[in-house]
């Protein structure tokens, strides 16, 4: 669905409110290294290593942020930019570490309230918090090996979720008791963003490949074509497509009998798009060619294009608005705890 794509996490939990809340490395964590480094990624690592780790760049109230805690918020930070290509001059990352730098004494002067305030983790919340981050890898060794990239241990993110666990209960009784949303405005939005909602017209698709290199010559082609005709010919004999797929299909779909979900137009290479769509449900295609080899294609299903009902997206523009909403109340509350609060700011 286009909304859930267009708007961000619009069910994800209220507090959980970007830097403010969770530090660099839990949206890190989840995203794969690059295959190998990159000019960018070559371009952006020197900047946090040129540092004395013990150097004040903030105090907050009596709380201390050293130049090493902000290379360890910088570090994801600046391989997310280097996995995306961008290779920031000394002046843009000085900007940035500015920004980072600012989060975090956003995050503390909300972590001090939240404690003041009597707001504190439970252990078990805590744990559970640890658990699923670390569900997020396969094993263990792989654990391991992301908090070495990150320059993390098991404590320092114990800390963190402590903290934010804090300011998730400090936001939860002060902030978001003071949101609403009317009626009038969820169907407004609605209204002006009728986009959002749109469901393209999709199909649900299995095939079974065989692979040819783009550079193969006529004979291998030949040969993949003949195979291919073969497996076709087991379907025409009475053969289930999904159990022939998990046989003979060289795609990674093979597993799953070939399954390759719900897709839109323009989602798959141009010859498979076409026929995918072309072809009826319940049918088989053609052999079709594509750079990735020959393919027969099932139609398990199709749905047309589509809006969908206010009704069915009520709840997910009520949180989206409610999120926005959370997020300039909470900028509001931070300008008020500054007023009271002793900010230093050293870098």
């Amino acid at each position: 669905m286009m909304f859930k794509k267009k708007i961000i996490q619009a069910a994800a939990t209220m507090a959980t409110l970007s830097f403010l809340v969770w530090p660099a490395w839990a949206e890190k964590a989840e995203q794969p290294e690059p295959a190998e480094k990159t000019e960018a990624a070559e371009k952006a690592e020197p900047a946090a290593k040129k540092v004395d780790p013990d150097k004040k760049v903030a105090v907050v109230n009596d709380t201390v942020i050293t130049q090493g805690d902000l290379s360890q918020e910088m570090g994801p930070v600046q391989q997310r930019m280097a996995m995306q290509g961008q290779a920031p001059d000394d002046a843009q990352m000085e900007e940035v570490q500015q920004k980072v730098l600012q989060n975090m004494i956003d995050r503390e002067l909300l972590y001090q309230e939240s404690r003041k305030q009597g707001f504190t983790a439970e252990d078990d919340a805590v744990k559970a918090q640890m658990e699923t981050f670390k569900s997020r890898f396969p094993d263990e060794a792989q654990f391991e090996e992301a908090l070495s990239r990150l320059n993390l241990t098991e404590d320092i993110i114990r800390k963190q979720i402590e903290e934010q666990l804090s300011i998730q209960k400090l936001v939860d009784e002060k902030i978001l008791p003071t949101i609403s949303i009317p009626e009038e405005e969820l169907k407004t939005y609605y209204e002006e963003n009728t986009d959002f909602f749109k469901e393209p017209e999709q199909v649900h698709a299995r095939h079974i490949l065989i692979k040819v290199e783009p550079d193969a010559d006529e004979a291998a082609k030949e040969e993949a074509r003949k195979k291919l005709e073969e497996v076709r010919k087991k379907l025409e004999e009475g053969g289930d497509f999904a159990e022939l797929a998990k046989e003979y299909s060289e795609g990674p779909s093979n597993v799953k009998g070939g399954d390759l979900g719900y897709f839109g137009r323009g989602q798959m290479v141009k010859p498979f798009d076409e026929t995918a769509f072309a072809t009826d449900k319940g049918e088989v295609s053609d052999i079709v060619e594509t750079r990735f080899g020959y393919h027969l294609i099932k139609v398990e299903d199709k749905k047309a294009a589509s809006t969908t009902a206010y009704e069915d997206v009520k709840e997910k523009i009520e949180n989206h608005l409610k999120q926005q909403k959370v997020q300039e109340a909470l900028a509001k509350y931070l300008e008020d705890l500054k007023k009271d609060a002793k900010v230093e700011v050293y870098l």
